[in-house]
């Protein structure tokens, strides 16, 4: 891959997109475009900001999508919305299928040299008391399965049939990213919720990555041509108690002590429930998410470290960076904050 090569990123001012971005100027890439929404915040990129050619466009556009990708040689697409709620169920379709299609459609009528897809665990098959999950794991809509899974999934699906017509694609399924961003957003709101005094945990366990090892991934694949082919990218398999004990312990803060119990679940529920009619939290926790927290979940990163050769950060270092970045924001009263990338 020439670091002269014509890159496109999607979802760049974004949590994940913001980090591949960094990496890949990081990396020596010089000719990098990045498609946002003239609302988007710029703040993760700070100024970075600067040395991006930025499109005014939406992924549903797709007169737009079509004359951008005209002048491209990549893709790493990372632009998808995030919601657990019911209320967004068609919205979820149509940004995260539709607008991937839009992409792929795009890419392939354009004959772009490769398209690298950020997908998700979500995408996988989910139920009680499975065994580890891996890339060779199915799909079944079942009563675990979310609304924002269930718009990954069939995202994929418009990405490998990018790859069946031709398209040189490569498919990113993180497990849950952990690091700093909008501190009101995502999983970084989780140590902002810790920081302010969460107490309750649920019993489950996950898959957990740094979000640096996530954009290491895409750059890899993106250097990579390995085609047709999906890759877990997880770091550690652990519980939601040790993960939120360890970000307390990096807070100085008091750790959450009450285990969620069903019961329990419905009264976290109406609580992030009313504060997010109050406009203080969005639409992560719901029902579903809290539930599925509840259930023990466990990833393979096998063909990640064999096939690509990524190395994972310790989680001891992603929540110390993290937890660093938090407690800065706090103290120049930012809304988001950046972790380094790694060395």
């Amino acid at each position: 891959m020439r670091k002269e090569s014509r890159i496109l990123i999607t979802g760049g001012t974004g949590f994940i997109g913001s980090y591949i971005i960094r990496t890949l100027l990081e990396a020596g890439y010089n000719n990098i475009t990045a498609i946002k929404r003239p609302s988007s915040s710029m703040a993760l990129l700070g100024d970075l900001a600067d040395k991006i050619r930025w499109i005014d466009c939406d992924l549903l556009d797709v007169v737009g999508i079509y004359d951008i990708t005209a002048e491209i040689d990549c893709v790493i697409h990372s632009g998808a919305m995030v919601s657990f709620a019911k209320g967004d169920a068609d919205k979820l379709m149509k940004v995260n299928v539709e607008g991937t299609a839009n992409m792929v459609n795009a890419a392939i009528q354009h004959q772009v040299d490769r398209f690298v897809h950020i997908s998700s665990i979500a995408s996988f098959e989910r139920k009680p008391n499975q065994k580890v999950i891996d890339e060779s794991t199915g799909w079944e809509d079942g009563k675990l399965t979310t609304y924002y899974a269930r718009s990954k999934y069939h995202a994929e699906m418009e990405v490998f049939r990018g790859g069946g017509e031709g398209l040189s694609i490569g498919i990113l399924n993180p497990s849950l990213v952990l690091g700093a961003g909008f501190w009101s957003q995502g999983s970084a709101s989780i140590f902002k919720q810790i920081h302010e005094g969460l107490k309750f945990y649920p019993k489950g366990s996950t898959g957990f990555v740094d979000v640096r090892d996530v954009a290491t991934a895409a750059v890899l694949l993106l250097e990579n041509k390995i085609d047709n082919e999906r890759f877990i990218i997880n770091g550690h398999n652990l519980s939601y108690k040790l993960i939120f004990d360890s970000i307390a312990t990096a807070l100085s803060v008091k750790k959450p002590g009450i285990l969620l119990t069903p019961l329990l679940n419905e009264i976290a529920y109406w609580q992030f429930k009313m504060k997010s009619v109050l406009g203080l939290s969005n639409k992560v926790l719901t029902r579903a998410s809290i539930r599925n927290a509840s259930y023990d979940f466990a990833f393979d990163n096998t063909r990640s470290r064999e096939r690509l050769g990524l190395n994972y950060t310790p989680i001891e270092k992603t929540i110390h960076d993290t937890a660093t970045a938090l407690l800065d924001s706090v103290e120049s009263n930012r809304s988001e904050g950046t972790i380094p990338l790694l060395t």
